[in-house]
């Protein structure tokens, strides 16, 4: 987004859900932010006192918006969208976006418990349910979404785009259809395309309100686009503006005046605001705090999202990568692609269905290496081979935590979860073991470690409780092994080329694995070998089996490849990734529930629980306990593990849920030393900026400003990393 030096508005009715009024609150206030500053003010309504709310951070938010029903106020700058309580406190991060991101406009449907957003820089629309904190992409190739406003009663959302000449004002509903043109506005100077028109909607009476900083106008709007009308202009061009519909009155920013209009055009006044610095308008709209629809009481019986319809009816709704059941209320995992890269932004989420892909907002995250996935709870696993951890966070990014702190110069290859056993296996190439993890983290048992030569890729069988692996040491090999790693044995010697990735064919069963030139495939006991394709130079890394074709990763391809089973040759599948892939995972759908022993809960293991062939199962427990005579429960023995491979535990690790207010100790101490230096580098920038800023003519303040907006919206486009390819109406 380009720079808005100007006044940032809020306008709130205070009064909850039920009608309560939030005490010692104003009913009325206005929320301000201070651009230079990046402080949030509230003010009445009445006498103007300002209150301020500070940002940690150095947080300067581009778009606020409230949520009357919890107090909160939710804030976006370019790449995070974070939320904090009226008096400033408790500031968390929502979500995390990508560095390729530009969050323009966010709106809040406190009756759905919904958070919208438009990203110009990744040409998205999305929505973020602040009840179960799940994401949807609703629009994707969006050109250049702006502001965003949401109708709580009838379901739809209205945003602004910029063309080459003209600004668009589109509408949905909130999953996407019955997208419609709603106006159109030709904008005679490109300057002022950088600047996005602000929107607001009096939902009650089916009204937009729209400001264009070009002449300083507002035009009034039906939400059908009909009976368009201009109700002020003061014929003046400035830098931005905002609008906000409140009561029965509008208030709006131009330039650096806040003022106030009745929604006939009349009654114009100007609101005091001598202690505001550099302000820039933020949008919201308070009248959606009196709302309520069909999602207000239980989010409608849906799992995941709840969107509201006309009438009082709800439609739910998956979050990406889930489907919904027949019952029409609950979401389950879909098929999905897991791709790690070799750079920090890492991960990343395709839809095999479907060539696009979403990058994993992650906090924590250095050298990805493994991946896998638990569709019950949305999760993904990942090791990271340069911080030594094992890591797990929602697709949708929330909930990053570590799971494991693994020992110094380890060298996590390998991860595979069994969602049905809560099972999460892992090979260690540098120290030659391969470990089970419950879920969580907090159990582990080491089940293989004699006589294993660099493990690294992994996959398992959930029906019988078996796992496979690779191995390279004096020659290649394949070996397998029961969960508890009894019946160890090798199946498939691949001599002196090494076997770089494994996949598995649970219900034919088949595996397949690759070498640098080639694929191969055989039964699971070794036999039958074959190979499917083969190549005169090193393409193939890592391999992974959905629905009979194989997708693969190559050291020369930023791309995943895809190819079928009986030997078809390779295409590209996806769009390109910032960095090279690493390692690839396909899940299908929920296609293993129930298959196992461990399914039935009613016998549980106090610890763990392995599958066995035929139904049947048998506990095991974590290292340094052992089975009682009950074949059940375990108790505290002597520990198994070899003294040199000791792993941290969940209590052992300082912080685990990665999140913007637990920070590591160590780390805090350095902060406060640097933000102390850069307090006062910022203070000194601020005071030589400002005083720079009143010695300009205003022509050239509005070419710096106007070289400023152009040079980040290039910045922008150059830096993008991937592309988005699916088309919007075929959501």
């Amino acid at each position: 987004m380009g720079i808005r030096s100007v006044l940032l508005l809020c306008v709130f009715n205070f009064f909850s859900v039920d009608g309560k009024v939030s005490d010692p609150l104003p009913a009325e206030f206005l929320l301000i932010v201070d651009k230079m500053y990046g402080i949030i003010y509230r003010t009445d309504t009445t006498k103007y006192n300002y209150v301020n709310i500070s940002l940690q951070d150095d947080f300067i938010p581009d778009d606020i918006d409230y949520d009357p029903i919890d107090d909160v106020i939710f804030a976006a700058n370019r790449t995070h969208i974070i939320s904090l309580s009226i008096s400033g406190e408790r500031q968390t991060t929502v979500r995390a976006f990508n560095t390729e991101a530009n969050i323009i406009g966010i709106a809040v449907d406190a009756a759905s418990r919904l958070l919208f957003y438009t990203d110009m820089g990744n040409h998205v629309i999305g929505v973020i349910s602040l009840a179960t904190g799940s994401h949807k992409t609703v629009f994707r190739n969006v050109e250049r979404p702006g502001d965003i406003v949401a109708d709580p009663i009838n379901g739809n959302i209205y945003w602004s785009e910029r063309g080459s000449s003209q600004i668009t004002l589109a509408m949905s509903s909130y999953v996407g259809t019955n997208r419609t043109l709603v106006e159109q506005n030709t904008i005679e100077d490109p300057y002022f395309l950088y600047y996005d028109p602000m929107i607001d909607l009096d939902f009650k009476d089916g009204v937009l309100y729209l400001c264009l900083s070009e002449h300083s106008r507002i035009r009034r709007i039906n939400a059908n686009g009909s009976n368009g009308q201009i109700i002020y202009d003061n014929e003046q061009e400035e830098d931005g503006c905002s609008i906000t519909v409140e009561q029965s009155n509008i208030y709006f920013i131009f330039g650096r005046e806040i003022k106030r209009l009745r929604m006939d055009g009349t009654g114009e006044a100007t609101i005091p605001s001598d202690e505001l610095t550099d302000p820039i308008v933020i949008h919201s709209h308070s009248n959606s705090s009196r709302a309520r629809n069909g999602c207000s009481d239980g989010r409608g019986g849906c799992s995941h999202f709840c969107f509201p319809l006309p009438g009082g009816s709800v439609m739910c709704s998956c979050p990406d990568f889930m489907t919904l059941l027949p019952d029409h209320q609950t979401c389950e995992g879909s098929s999905i692609i897991l791709i790690t890269t070799n750079d920090r932004s890492g991960i990343y989420a395709m839809d095999p269905n479907h060539d696009y892909s979403i990058e994993i907002p992650l906090k924590k995250i250095e050298k990805p290496h493994a991946v896998s996935y638990d569709p019950i709870n949305e999760t993904i696993f990942w090791t990271d081979i340069k911080l030594h951890m094992i890591f797990s966070a929602t697709v949708s990014g929330r909930k990053e935590r570590i799971i494991r702190h693994l020992k110094v110069n380890s060298s996590p290859q390998g991860i595979a979860v069994d969602e049905t056993s809560r099972l999460l296996f892992y090979t260690d190439k540098k120290y030659g073991i391969i470990a089970v993890f419950s879920l969580d983290g907090s159990l582990q048992k080491v089940i293989v470690r004699k006589k294993l030569e660099e493990p690294e890729a992994i996959v398992i069988n959930p029906v019988n409780g078996t796992i496979f692996w690779t191995s390279f040491g004096t020659y290649g090999r394949i070996e397998t092994a029961n969960y508890d790693g009894t019946n160890k044995r090798e199946i498939i010697n691949t001599g002196y080329v090494k076997p770089s990735g494994l996949a598995i064919d649970v219900t034919e069963g088949v595996l397949y694995w690759c070498i640098a030139s080639g694929i191969y495939k055989a039964d699971i006991n070794g036999a039958n070998r074959q190979i499917i394709y083969k190549e005169n130079i090193a393409t193939f890394q890592r391999i992974a089996f959905y629905e009979s074709h194989l997708y693969f990763t190559s050291p020369s391809h930023r791309n995943v490849m895809k190819s079928g089973t009986d030997g078809g040759k390779p295409k590209q599948f996806g769009p390109t990734t910032s960095g090279d892939i690493v390692d690839i995972h396909v899940f299908k759908g929920a296609d293993t529930k129930g298959i196992n022993g461990c399914s039935n809960r009613s016998e549980t293991c106090s610890h763990f629980c392995f599958p066995r062939p035929g139904g049947l199962k048998m506990c095991a427990c974590p290292d340094g306990m052992s089975l009682q005579s009950d074949g059940r429960t375990c108790q505290t023995g002597v520990t198994s593990l070899p003294p040199d491979y000791i792993m941290s535990t969940q209590s052992d690790l300082p912080s685990h849920d990665i999140d913007g207010s637990a920070v590591r100790l160590n780390v805090l101490q350095t902060a406060v030393g640097s933000l102390a230096c850069l307090l006062a580098i910022s203070v000194l920038f601020n005071v030589c900026f400002v005083r720079k800023n009143k010695r300009m003519r205003p022509e050239e303040r509005k070419k710096e400003h106007y070289a400023t907006l152009v040079s980040r919206e290039e910045e922008g486009g150059q830096n993008r990393r991937v592309s988005e390819s699916i088309n919007n109406d075929s959501l």
